[in-house]
């Protein structure tokens, strides 16, 4: 783990005992004076300067975990990031511009979108740092560049997303959108009557599918099987479409289950059912793009029975974990999502302390694995730090009917 990787995280590496300096985060510009003075964005202190002066001054006399930049000027901002980062090489960044304003200029850090509103804002810093995190690895930066299809975010997706934003959108409304979408419409109604929801008569339309599943459910499987068609990964011989997109709904279904159990709350569980749903987007991703290299690892993870994370860990240093988050974290995917598609395969370097999506979602692959093919493969550090042990258990008897085994 290099430098950077290792600072974030060295809350969890020292003794209790021992004290590390207050995480903070800088505010560089005026347009930021809407915050309220003590606030935290991201579990860091919020402490604000008006100029670039100010900024690396303060950079120079005192620690801080993270900077994003607001000047009004383009020039100055992007000035004040490659001498806050060339300085301080820890430091996590960010350009706080309008995406759509920014166009083709080469930016290398996360874009921090223009709001006043602090949850929103909050979801941006703790995308910011996650993003900073992957990419802060050299093995990182040299497995993306071998990936040269990206898929682009559907249009179906945004035009639900905008939809939803009204109290007034209607079954109607959804089914019509979707219908437009042949190969998406099919796929949701297959999925729909899948052995997964075992419903008990067939259903032929979107309007029912939606009745059964809810919006915000349709909005994931659109966005899944729109995401899953851009990606050709017929001449990875290794990689089953229907095995993945099989795997993939069982993880969305039982994350789903134990993020309801867990806190009763409906939106943070869709949340984990669209995280389940896509937490193996990065495997699509490899099997597309390096085809006979990725077939070797799929095959080794199924012949050793270990998971393609480990392998993909031994082969090139990271996983399709990371690189699904850090391609997520640029179309304002909302962070629980995002942090439990990026660190499911190995949560205990994700910052959470308490029951998230992501919880659930590596929860759900721990108990897929142990049902599947008798491995115990989970994160013991943080099933550890969040005191989910004992519910690991109790989800294990429930959802595969055998009780997780004692240490």
């Amino acid at each position: 783990m290099n430098l950077l990787r290792t600072f974030f995280h060295q809350e969890t590496q020292e003794a209790d005992n021992v004290a590390r300096p207050e995480p903070r985060l800088l505010l560089v510009g005026e347009d930021f004076a809407w915050i309220p003075g003590g606030s935290t964005l991201g579990d860091r202190r919020v402490v604000q300067v008006n100029t670039k002066e100010e900024a690396l001054n303060l950079l120079a006399a005192e620690p801080f975990d993270g900077l994003i930049a607001g000047l009004r000027e383009t020039g100055k901002n992007l000035a004040l990031l490659n001498s806050a980062t060339s300085n301080h090489p820890t430091l996590a960044c960010g350009l706080r511009a309008d995406l759509a304003k920014v166009g083709k200029l080469a930016i290398s850090h996360p874009i921090i979108a223009p709001t006043e509103s602090l949850q929103v804002m909050d979801d941006q810093v703790r995308t910011m740092f996650a993003t900073a995190f992957w990419s802060a690895d050299p093995a990182f930066a040299s497995l993306k560049e071998h990936i040269k299809v990206y898929p682009a975010l559907p249009s179906l997706y945004l035009q639900i997303s905008e939809a939803l934003k009204s109290e007034n959108t209607s079954l109607e409304t959804l089914a019509d959108l979707i219908v437009r979408e042949p190969t998406v419409t099919a796929k949701i109604l297959q999925v729909v009557n899948s052995p997964v929801f075992a419903r008990a008569q067939r259903v032929t339309s979107i309007r029912d599918a939606t009745n059964f599943l809810g919006f915000m459910r349709v909005r994931a499987l659109v966005l899944a099987t729109s995401l899953f068609g851009q990606c050709d990964a017929s001449k990875c011989a290794a990689f089953s479409a229907e095995s993945f997109e099989s795997h993939s709904l069982q993880i969305a279904t039982w994350a789903g289950q134990i993020t309801l159990g867990e806190t009763a709350d409906g939106d943070l569980a869709e949340m984990a059912f669209t995280a389940g749903l896509l937490h193996q987007f990065g495997v699509l991703l490899l099997a597309a793009n390096l085809p006979e290299g990725y077939d070797q690892v799929l095959r080794i993870a199924s012949e050793q029975k270990i998971s393609i994370a480990r392998m993909e860990r031994q082969t090139y240093g990271v996983t399709h974990a990371e690189l699904a988050g850090y391609i997520f974290s640029a179309w304002s995917i909302p962070f629980p999502i995002l942090n439990a598609v990026g660190f499911y395969a190995q949560p205990s370097h994700s910052e959470d302390r308490s029951f998230t999506p992501l919880t659930a979602v590596h929860m759900a692959t721990a108990l897929d694995s142990y049902g599947v093919v008798g491995v115990r493969d989970y994160d013991a550090e943080y099933v550890d730090r969040l005191h989910m042990r004992p519910r690991l258990d109790h989800w294990s008897r429930k959802l595969i009917g055998k009780p997780w085994p004692t240490e």
